[in-house]
């Protein structure tokens, strides 16, 4: 038997899991939903990481649901974590389908203000939640399109105060925890435009089950992808190997969010739309993810870390680089595959390159990687070592660790879709 037909397929693919709550404009006609984190099709709350929640409800309804079946061609409205903001993720969504929430915990910097005043830029609605006590968000105000307000934490007069303020200024106000005739009525009476709570409708979870992944065609998919000579061509036959995969990129490019108005029903065609580049992250993160469905969740995170921090190490905080990306992501390859790593290779047929650093140590990316496990144990005599006589580079690695571990978890939660 050759060492191909022993590596094991995947298991039964899971059951994915999203809440929707509808939300009501002044004619009781659903204008939204909200759609929110659930981790099983029991589960009334999210009890999950919030920067992992808002990864994984973004890319769930764009790559699995479909935002439509979502939501019957309303708006989505979307809890945006810190990292769904600095990292962008928002751009996933069709701005003319989508209101993005800022929420009450997250810190109002000057960067969080530059990418909010952006994305209003760029077309997106923009709605402030809990604006009762705004404290440093009022910088965020001439950007915000929907306001809304917590009941529990108002008086009727705070309602009808801070209604006429927002509205006086252009923005639309949504009452939402609306749990009794009295509420709706009050909020009606003040003004507002737009209701969500008990009142109206409990929260309802939707499930579907994934497509499964098998263990072979991800390895022989990975290998092409670390290939930084393969071709879109190829590429595509490899995709359209795995269905699973295959599925879920036709869903993409064929959805608003890259401004298709054609439906695409070729690979070729879809990834030409959503661009080379886009496809190898996000098919490599998803891939692997296949591999480590059995495993903690920390040996995905670990090597998605590895993988951003190796990127910005050998670029030096650029985005540059895709061979570092792929040495940081296989690092746990063993680990995930419960095999040495120069046999898990041997299907891979990895570059010279990247072969040297994974199994060796090597080379830039070699040294990188090295960087990397030294960071994790704090070993900062190795680190000197390794870094000698480059104080600039040492200096961001403080950063680029702490980026590296945020983005991480982004990473993991799109993987997880």
């Amino acid at each position: 038997m050759s060492s191909l037909q022993a590596v094991p397929e995947a298991q039964e693919a899971p059951q994915i899991h999203i809440g929707r709550q509808p939300i009501f404009d002044r004619d009781l006609k659903v204008m939204g939903y909200e759609l929110l984190y659930r981790e099983s099709a029991s589960a009334t709350q999210c009890v999950a990481d919030l920067q992992m929640a808002s990864a994984v409800v973004i890319a769930n309804s764009m790559l699995d649901f479909g935002l439509d079946t979502l939501t019957g061609g309303t708006l989505a409205f979307f809890n945006c974590s810190s990292s769904a903001w600095s990292q962008e993720l928002f751009e996933l969504l069709p701005k003319d389908k989508v209101v993005l929430e800022v929420l009450e915990d997250t810190v109002c910097d000057a960067e969080l203000q530059q990418i909010v005043r952006n994305a209003k830029a760029r077309g997106y609605r923009i709605a402030l939640d809990d604006a009762v006590s705004l404290q440093d968000r009022e910088e965020l105000l001439p950007y915000v399109d929907i306001i809304k307000l917590e009941l529990p934490a108002l008086t009727d007069d705070e309602v009808r105060e801070l209604t006429r303020v927002h509205k006086n200024d252009g923005r639309k106000v949504l009452a939402e925890k609306v749990e009794t005739q009295e509420q709706f009525k009050t909020t009606k009476d003040a003004g507002c435009d737009y209701f969500q709570g008990y009142f109206f409708a409990k929260p309802t979870t939707l499930s579907s089950k994934r497509l499964p992944q098998t263990h072979l065609q991800t390895l022989r998919l990975l290998s092409d992808l670390s290939d930084e000579g393969t071709d879109s061509e190829k590429i595509a036959e490899k995709v359209a190997g795995d269905v699973a995969l295959s599925v879920r990129i036709l869903r993409y490019a064929n959805s608003a969010a890259v401004g298709s108005r054609t439906k695409h029903t070729s690979i070729q065609r879809a990834i030409s739309m959503i661009g080379f580049n886009t496809l190898r992250k996000w098919a490599q993160v998803i891939a692997m993810s296949g591999l480590a469905t059995d495993k903690p969740s920390e040996l995905m995170i670990t090597a998605l870390m590895r993988a951003r921090f190796c990127e910005l190490v050998v670029a030096k905080g650029k985005n540059a680089h895709p061979g570092a990306f792929t040495v940081g992501l296989f690092s746990l390859l063993d680990a995930m595959m419960d095999r040495p790593l120069d046999e898990s290779f041997k299907e891979l047929h990895l570059a010279d390159e990247i072969e040297a650093a994974l199994l060796r140590g090597e080379g830039e990316l070699g040294r990188s990687l090295s960087i990397a496990r030294a960071y994790e144990h704090f070993d900062w005599d190795q680190i000197v070592r390794l870094a000698p006589n480059q104080s600039d580079l040492s200096s961001h690695l403080s950063d680029w660790f702490v980026q590296s571990i945020s983005q991480a978890q982004d990473y993991y939660g799109l993987s997880r879709t």
